[in-house]
């Protein structure tokens, strides 16, 4: 493990927890669900009240969730939070609004795809645990290992909410390597389980549920035939890859019983669970989730947890995950095309690119109090994301200048093959005479349909033409007044030209006229920079 980059991490990801101002989609869930977690067993009932009730949606949900029959088969009407626990049970009333805000925010179109699985996995895999205990007649409470199952992606919650580009960059390694936890070492220093682990140290959790988030070994699979706290740690460990298997899009239909069986196999010396209970637990699940969709006025079809279960339940392809590009071009025959015309990807396309730029321009222009603390590193992030899915480019990137280095930018903030080769490196002096250079000197923007032609070739770096196939760059100097502070880049597609409409030009724009003035509010002191 490498400390510095495990440090650097975590202490990102506690500045980021303790700004209780900061806008990402999820860190409100986050941060009431860290809350409700820490003091799974030390909160009172006033305060578990006190805390539900501090957002009037939430409260209404989970008043709502209680009447229903699952929940108070006796149908004594329930109006507050605190008649709510007495009825049904302090415990179940915790772990129901998590779970209402695990599906709620699984189901938010700004969040993103990483977002909305980790808060579906988390929810799922609770869920899950408590059906595995009912159904082995164990004595393990069940609520006790809801809250030790969802926990163990609390650490991928983290990741995908604070660190989403490097969490994707660790997932794609890992993808191609099939060694995710060493992929993750090598992007964040330590594994998303340790990372939980560090962060829920300092909190009030019991040392059983701690125990419940450590690494599955095989002298952990053999104590937990013996020791209660190994088992809920094993069917923790069992739920979360079971749940991972469940939603991923690349498992086929006909592949998923033996993967899960696989796993049975795994973990059958010390659990007795079988294929069908998987099964069963699954339409449990699902039912379960159908209730909170509707609690939320959410639809099934609209949810991509449900969609996930229900594909998997009936034997269908689990939907992968939805993508900026728009997709390939149809092959089916030209008679059927005739009788079903394709969908409008240009149009579906542009409503993704508004969304993600919406939900940017909120980051942006969210008002903040005076001496608060800005991280720029997510703005970028957000910024970038929105200008690739606006341009439909392979890397868009954010160069920032180096402290102490007037003229020297490097890569902070992107995504695509260049941004992976280049990240951190110094690559952008003003000494380079190259298309850099001329950018930084006029701080004007720079558009080349044809990277290729000419005498414009010799004004590309190599460090641009080693690693893509591009045509086309264009370049945005991101600047207030005649201080250049950043430069963002964007590189086509293999033998695709960058084209900027009015919609592009527009987004584009209002960001870096936002960006301007949050940069002028930390030049003047009124705000802060991380």
């Amino acid at each position: 493990m490498s400390q510095e980059l495990a440090k650097q991490t975590v202490a990102t990801i506690e500045k980021a927890l303790a700004n209780k101002n900061q806008a990402t989609a999820i860190n409100e869930v986050i941060q009431i669900i860290q809350e409700l977690a820490s003091k799974a067993f030390s909160i009172s009932v006033a305060e578990l009240s006190q805390l539900i009730s501090k957002d009037v949606a939430i409260t209404k949900k989970v008043i709502d969730s209680a009447n229903t029959f699952g929940f108070n088969p006796s149908g004594h009407e329930i109006t507050t939070i605190s008649q709510a626990i007495h009825t049904i049970g302090f415990e179940r009333i915790r772990n129901l609004s998590i779970s209402l805000l695990l599906v709620e925010n699984a189901g938010k179109s700004l969040n993103s795809h990483e977002q909305k699985e980790m808060a579906a996995m988390a929810v799922t895999s609770g869920l899950m645990a408590q059906q595995m205990i009912d159904q082995m007649n164990s004595d393990i409470d069940p609520e006790f290992a809801y809250v030790c199952s969802s926990l163990r992606n609390y650490g991928k919650l983290l990741m995908t909410t604070f660190l989403v580009e490097d969490y994707r960059e660790a997932k794609s390694i890992g993808d191609e390597t099939k060694d995710h936890d060493a992929a993750f070492v090598e992007v964040f220093g330590l594994t998303p389980l340790k990372l939980g682990q560090i962060l829920l140290q300092s909190s009030n959790l019991p040392q059983s549920i701690m125990n419940s988030l450590e690494e599955v070994s095989p002298s952990v699979l053999e104590e937990a035939i013996h020791t209660e706290d190994a088992k809920v740690c094993v069917l923790a460990d069992f739920c979360v890859k079971v749940c991972e298997t469940t939603f991923d899009s690349d498992v086929p239909p006909e592949d998923f019983n033996n993967s899960v069986n696989k796993l049975i196999d795994k973990y059958n010396k010390c659990l007795p669970i079988t294929l069908d209970m998987v099964n069963l637990s699954l339409g449990e699940i699902d039912t379960s989730v159908s209730v909170f969709n509707r609690t939320i006025g959410l639809s099934n079809s609209d949810s991509p947890l449900s969609v996930g279960i229900k594909s998997r339940i009936n034997g269908r392809p689990v939907p992968a995950r939805k993508i900026i590009d728009p997709p390939p071009k149809s092959k089916t025959p030209d008679k059927e095309k005739a009788a079903k015309p394709p969908p409008d990807t240009k149009k579906q396309s542009e409503a993704v690119s508004e969304n993600v730029y919406k939900n940017t321009m909120g980051l942006l222009l969210r008002k903040r109090e005076p001496g608060e603390t800005i991280n720029f590193k997510e703005i970028y992030d957000s910024v970038v994301e929105t200008t690739a899915s606006s341009l439909n480019v392979e890397s868009c990137m954010v160069f920032v200048e180096e402290e102490g280095k007037p003229g020297i930018f490097s890569a902070r903030s992107g995504v695509g093959n260049v941004f992976k080769n280049v990240k951190h490196r110094p690559v952008i002096s003003p000494k380079n005479r190259d298309i850099f250079s001329i950018c930084i000197l006029k701080k004007e923007d720079i558009l080349i349909q044809d990277i290729t032609a000419g005498k414009i070739s010799s004004v590309i770096p190599d460090w641009i033409t080693l690693n893509s196939k591009a045509k086309s760059i264009a370049l945005f100097p991101l600047s207030h007044g005649k201080k250049l502070y950043a430069l963002m880049v964007c590189i086509s597609r293999t033998d695709q030209t960058i084209k900027l409409d009015k919609n592009d030009l527009r987004r584009i724009k209002s960001m870096r006229a936002s960006l301007s003035l949050l940069r002028q509010q930390v030049d003047k002191g009124t705000l802060n920079s991380i």
